[in-house]
């Protein structure tokens, strides 16, 4: 489970919010189970994603969801951003050596990717696992090791906003 990611090359520390997690609806029903959130608080984000309380799902439930490959990891960075890391990395270079860099790195980890967009200066990846957690890992292993421009998981991020009485 990744404690950092990178950002404008600096480490960035996170943590794993034990308390939530991300469902994905439409792998979930495609798995036979509908209506996970009905009834239930949570935060739907941007591609349909939906932030829930662990606590609201019986572990038997838990299992299957993992089993489905529909479950995210929910991040927090600070004490108000949440995320959910998206099985997807971009990677930017600025040379061909670098390029030749990410692509050794690519065939070296232990985290099985597909190299799914390519062009001379950037590549989009996707760990085989579909998980967004060996996005970061994935994404820090290429910043380690190849030192490319840029490289990045995908993040839906919602800051969460305290009460505001307005007068």
């Amino acid at each position: 489970m990744p404690g950092y990611y990178y950002a404008q090359g600096r480490k960035v520390p996170i943590s794993l919010d034990h308390s939530r997690i991300a469902v994905d609806p439409l792998r979930a029903e495609k798995a036979g189970m509908k209506g996970l959130a009905e009834g239930k608080k949570h935060v739907t984000l941007p591609g349909g994603l939906v932030i829930m309380n662990r606590r609201d799902l019986s572990p038997s439930l838990l299992e299957d969801l993992e089993r489905a490959g529909a479950i995210q990891g929910v991040y927090r960075q600070g004490e108000s951003a949440t995320f959910v890391p998206a099985p997807e990395i971009r990677i930017e270079i600025d040379s061909s050596e670098q390029g030749k860099a990410v692509r050794r790195v690519l065939a070296s980890t232990h985290i099985g990717a597909d190299i799914v967009d390519e062009t001379k200066d950037r590549f989009v990846v996707r760990p085989k696992s579909g998980r967004g957690d060996d996005a970061i890992d994935l994404a820090n292993e290429v910043t380690e090791k190849a030192k490319p421009g840029m490289s990045s998981a995908r993040m839906l991020q919602v800051i969460e906003h305290p009460d505001v009485t307005r007068r």
